[in-house]
């Protein structure tokens, strides 16, 4: 479970990551260079936010599973 916790730390950290340059882009959209910088942000954003997505349904499944395996060495007591 730990290693959930330590990859969901890292995703939060990176998705403020993608969102502070993306509004930093945002706000200095003139300088050299924001559209590609923006871009690579996008892209980042969205990527990260899949990961995160797909990490919340793997830490469902394994806390299901938990609790199933649970149940069944209640029950066989």
């Amino acid at each position: 479970m730990d290693i959930i916790n330590v990859t969901e730390t890292k995703l939060k950290a990176a998705f403020d990551e993608a969102a502070f340059e993306l509004n930093a882009c945002l706000h200095r959209s003139a300088d050299k260079g924001s559209l590609d910088r923006f871009a690579k942000a996008i892209q980042k954003y969205t990527d990260t936010r899949m990961q995160m997505e797909t990490l919340s349904q793997l830490h469902k499944q394994v806390n299901s599973q938990t609790n199933v395996n649970q149940e069944k060495r209640t029950k066989e007591k």
